[in-house]
């Protein structure tokens, strides 16, 4: 197709009445920047002190720690975060409508990309929820109920991502005869599915958040404890999401 054309042509139809905007466009990048480079270095400084607390003060591993889950789901955040930024702003940022074709499709970004992007988020939220189940295994040992919680957690957890993976691979990787990434039949196989696949794994997370949240939680409040005393250990909890 012509570059003309796709220079001239946005990313995906805009909503009625709005004229797409390709020379400063609304864009929300710049926040994303700030909330990446405010939380990334807190999280490296926590898994530095856990890690030092672990050899230098007790000398001891839990599972968590002997699985390398806390530094791998940490790496796996911190490859995540990279490629992310390295997309911000173009194309990422601003609305799809307020995108020329030629941005996206240039370098495969658009396809290659965010193919990796979901493909990193899926492996980063299955470690990092993995990683807080097994740390509650050695916490709540004693309890049979949270035992079976936190394995049926595990397996749900895990089942899902690896399926998002395998579904979101098997949709926007060309298949024999499509042409290519650019090919209008992979990219059409590969777009709103893709856009639904984001949306499904978007509520799982939320939800999945909140059952590893309440495993601890119900779990503190059953104690016989002074009542400031169950706060401030779910607070403890809480700062684990």
């Amino acid at each position: 197709m012509d570059p003309e054309i796709l220079a001239n042509t946005p990313a995906l139809a805009p909503p009625p009445g709005v004229v797409p905007n390709f020379v400063n466009p609304q864009s929300r990048a710049d926040q994303t920047r700030i909330v990446i480079c405010v939380t990334l270095p807190i999280m490296v400084i926590l898994l530095a002190l856990r890690i030092y607390t672990r050899l230098r003060k007790t000398r001891a591993f839990g599972a968590d720690d002997c699985m390398l889950l806390n530094l791998t789901s940490s790496m796996s955040v911190i490859s995540f975060c990279g490629v992310v930024l390295s997309i911000l702003g173009n194309p990422l940022g601003p609305h799809q409508w307020d995108i020329p074709v030629i941005d996206i499709t240039e370098k495969f970004v658009k396809v290659r990309t965010s193919l990796v992007v979901i493909c990193l988020y899926a492996i980063c939220a299955t470690l990092v929820k993995c990683t807080l189940l097994v740390l509650y295994l050695r916490i709540f040992r004693p309890s049979r109920r949270a035992q079976i919680m936190i394995w049926a957690g595990i397996v749900v957890i895990i089942v899902f991502y690896v399926c998002c993976i395998i579904v979101n691979t098997a949709l926007c990787v060309p298949h024999s005869g499509d042409g290519g990434w650019l090919s209008a039949k992979s990219q059409s196989r590969c777009s709103q599915p893709e856009l639904n696949l984001s949306v499904t794994q978007g509520v799982f997370s939320a939800v999945s958040d909140f059952y590893v949240l309440c495993i601890p939680l119900q779990l503190v409040l059953g104690l016989r404890l002074p009542k400031m005393r169950k706060i401030g250990v779910s607070s403890i909890f809480l700062t684990g999401l």
